[in-house]
């Protein structure tokens, strides 16, 4: 089996969530006692990062020796490839040991390896990861104590499991039993049958608070979408929802050969809006990072209390075939708004407003509340009115998602707005790019951003469906996004 990646999307998380994998181990009336599963991989999900992580495996297995430290970390100090069927022999003097050559056994299905040497030691079955210097081991499995003229053997599946917890490191000796039960368990040897690159879904209940993992695609969206891209793309989906605003990264040479209809619709129906980006190939030596923020409005204030906010952030890596999903639906709501040391904006209420309606916001210090919207009297701005007795933030932004599931998304901040005063606005959906490290999505900006934008639309004039392509220039290292060919 050729190198499998899982790619991990976090969906619905309510804090920075921990998990941690494992090997099943096999039982055994020595688990626990001298033979002892080791935590394999420990992936945090921050809660506003959705970017997710991914693992891989390879069915390249080793046994090898090493030393337990006080904080029960495993520390390989040499391995030898390992296959089924055949015995490992360690040799040697205490400080000399050395994997002699293996010889053929008799069990075509265990891993065996025989302590030969002159003292006793611990013994450890992983993953080889790497080539030459750069080769590295993954314990997943350690025996302690093993004596002098004695074995060890198992029988190895690959079942992987999953838990929510912040206790352990990689490569960890477990000493008992995890305290949480496993929310995912799946024997990897079925990776054989699937693609090089296999998404899973991450997601927290928001009602239990339970977590689980799937492979199911979210929103009620067909699992056909999965599948619209060329074989030899790698895509990373970074977010996937029926109809709506999407941007695509993929390389230029290997574009998008059909859009598809799935069983309820397709992206692109009538009422939302669709882009595709499909950038070339980067050609840079450094990560790129494209940063996307709507235009504010002209105003003397702009800056003082009144303040875009940064909508999305992308980081392409350097060569790499990179590819982000972005989804734009305008469905406008004002937020009331709390912004942390780092000038990120966090929003503790909203409410959806149309064209010409008025919102208000009323209630005491940590009890404020958006009550029923009102009908303006002959404007088409969007006004929300601060009824509370306090200053308060203010937001405009977009929300996503229904009941429990809905999602704020500021795009603009107005600070300290007084007790009985109002914010007033006629929203442009005017988009622009810029290639940028300095900025977080949902950051206020406190000043004009310091390189120009490279692109600049008004998503109101695309049609449903559009494609672009982010251009590096080989010569120059400028930055361009431009009309694609094929959508």
């Amino acid at each position: 089996m050729d190198k499998k990646t899982l790619r991990i999307h976090p969906h619905g998380l309510q804090k920075d969530t921990t998990i941690a994998l494992m090997f099943e181990p096999p039982r055994s009336r020595q688990l626990f006692k001298n033979q002892f599963p080791v935590v394999w991989k420990v992936l945090t999900f921050p809660v506003k990062n959705r970017s997710g992580s991914s693992i891989q495996y390879l069915p390249r297995f080793a046994l090898a020796y090493g030393q337990v430290d006080q904080n029960y970390i495993f520390h390989p100090t040499a391995w030898v490839e390992a296959q089924r069927g055949v015995i490992s022999n360690l040799s040697g003097a205490t400080d000399q040991l050395i994997f002699d050559q293996s010889i053929h056994g008799d069990d075509s299905e265990h891993f065996v390896c025989k302590n030969n040497s002159s003292g006793v030691v611990n013994l450890s079955i992983g993953l080889l990861n790497g080539k030459g210097a750069d080769q590295k081991f993954e314990p997943i499995l350690v025996w302690t104590n093993v004596a002098t003229g004695s074995d060890v053997t198992t029988k190895f599946t690959p079942n992987l499991t999953d838990h929510v917890t912040r206790d352990y490191q990689a490569t960890e000796i477990l000493r008992g039993e995890m305290e949480t039960d496993a929310i995912w368990s799946y024997n990897l040897d079925k990776l054989s049958e699937m693609d090089d690159v296999t998404l899973w879904n991450f997601v927290e209940d928001d009602e239990s608070g339970s977590f689980s993992i799937n492979t199911e695609t979210l929103w009620g969206c067909n699992s056909s979408y999965l599948n619209l891209w060329h074989i030899n793309i790698q895509v990373e989906i970074k977010e996937l929802r029926l109809g709506g605003h999407y941007i695509y990264f993929v390389p230029e040479a290997q574009y998008v050969t059909a859009v598809g209809d799935g069983d309820r619709g397709k992206p692109g129906t009538k009422g939302n809006f669709c882009i595709e980006y499909l950038p070339e190939f980067l050609t840079g030596a450094w990560d790129t990072t494209l940063m996307l923020m709507f235009e504010p409005p002209n105003s003397s204030k702009l800056y003082r209390d009144q303040f875009p906010v940064v909508w999305k952030v992308i980081t392409f890596r350097a060569k790499g075939h990179s590819k982000a999903a972005l989804h734009y639906q305008q469905r406008l709501a004002f937020g009331y708004a709390q912004t942390d040391w780092d000038n990120l904006v966090d929003s503790a209420a909203w409410v959806e407003v149309a064209s010409g309606e008025v919102s208000r916001i009323s209630g005491k210090a940590g009890q404020k509340r958006f009550g029923h919207n009102a009908k303006g009297h002959a404007t088409k701005k969007l006004v929300c009115k601060n009824n509370t007795d306090s200053r308060a933030n203010l937001s405009i932004g977009f929300v996503r998602g229904d009941g429990i599931n809905q999602r704020y998304e500021p795009t603009m901040l107005w600070t300290g707005v007084g007790a009985k005063s109002n914010v007033a606005v006629q929203f442009t959906p005017i988009l622009s790019a810029y290639i940028t490290r300095d900025y977080k999505a949902t950051e206020m900006l406190r000043g004009e951003v310091e390189t120009d934008a490279i692109w600049t639309v008004n998503l109101d004039q695309l049609d449903d469906v559009t494609g672009w392509n982010l251009v590096e220039d080989d010569v120059t290292g400028a930055f361009g996004i431009e009309r694609a060919r094929f959508v």
